[in-house]
């Protein structure tokens, strides 16, 4: 009967220092997001926990952060490239409008 009130008391203290270890864990990775989330940089959170269901969320705010960057890479390419083809735009309609007014300043001084 002791064995089994000493066992039960190993895996009640394992039970507690692995939840422990687990919300020092969670606590840690929310420093981290914070962190990232305010400098806007491209770390990527790490694991120190074997921790499975851990492991998954790291997996996947990973790839959350890093599609929100993707993201916001291919819409300031879009964005420089629309820029770029209006001051073409701009450009190529100047230069021909430019001419008619000098065409019609001359008609204008001339008549």
């Amino acid at each position: 009967m002791a064995w089994v009130v000493a066992f039960m008391s190993i895996v009640s203290i394992g039970s507690i220092w692995l939840l422990m270890s687990t919300k020092q864990e969670i606590k840690r990775i929310t420093k981290e997001v914070q962190a990232i989330g305010e400098t806007n940089s491209n770390r990527v959170l790490t694991l120190n926990s074997s921790s499975k269901v851990l492991r998954d969320l790291v997996v996947y705010l990973n790839a959350h952060a890093k599609a929100g960057r993707d993201k916001e890479i291919y819409y300031e390419q879009k964005d420089k490239a629309l820029r770029q083809a209006i001051a073409n735009i701009s450009h190529d309609l100047r230069t021909p409008l430019t001419s008619v007014l000098g065409y019609l300043q001359l008609m204008n001084n001339i008549f």
